[in-house]
């Protein structure tokens, strides 16, 4: 999976606020319908790209946990199988990717337990060995630029190296601590799934 940061455009602005942005959990409430209709377009467009494999009537075809099948036979094609096919096809209009259909499904919510008992760590938790702080520091007048830079902190770059390969350890260090709470999680939560 690829993916790229959105360009400021009218077309990802969040309707809950009128602005470009995501917060105070408003990605999902925010962007409900432009997530339905992409992902009844996709379940369509899945289904047309299996009817043409099959050479069948769409509408003989639906889909269930990742599949597109033909109920009452063996025919079933995977996503993952049909993604190429239907990338290609045209994208249906708004108008006919609405979809009532909503299925409820379960997954593992693997970050609760650590965020429950405060093992999580987070940015502002890591200290790392001669670790460097650094702050933005804003002219008073506007348009000021700098004067002068006495330097006798060092030159942050020569020690860079240094810094990196602690920070590397640290990584790695966090993510058996990832694997070990994947590992030991059972948290469940029910989240709605539209369309595919």
């Amino acid at each position: 999976m690829k993916f790229e940061l959105a360009p400021l455009a009218p077309a990802y602005v969040n309707p809950t606020y009128g602005m470009q942005l995501t917060g105070a959990s408003t990605g999902m409430s925010g962007f409900h319908d432009i997530f339905q209709h992409t992902g009844t377009s996709a379940r369509a467009m899945l289904i047309a790209a299996a009817a043409a494999e099959w050479k069948v009537d769409p509408e003989r075809c639906t889909t269930s946990n990742g599949y597109v099948l033909v109920p009452g036979t063996v025919k079933r094609l995977s996503y993952g199988e049909l993604a190429k096919a239907a990338a290609s096809l045209p994208a249906p209009k708004p108008a006919a990717a609405k979809s009532s259909r909503v299925e409820m499904i379960t997954k593992p919510r693997l970050d609760i337990p650590s965020k429950v008992n405060g093992s999580a760590i987070y940015a502002i938790d890591v200290k790392l060995p001669h670790m460097l702080y650094a702050a933005v520091a804003m002219s008073p007048v506007f348009g000021g630029t700098i004067k002068s830079y006495d330097g006798k902190g060092g030159d942050v770059r020569k020690r860079r190296t240094k810094r990196h390969a602690t920070f590397q350890r640290h990584c790695s260090r966090r993510r058996r601590l990832v694997d070990s709470a994947k590992r030991a999680s059972r948290a469940t939560t029910t989240m709605g799934h539209h369309g595919v």
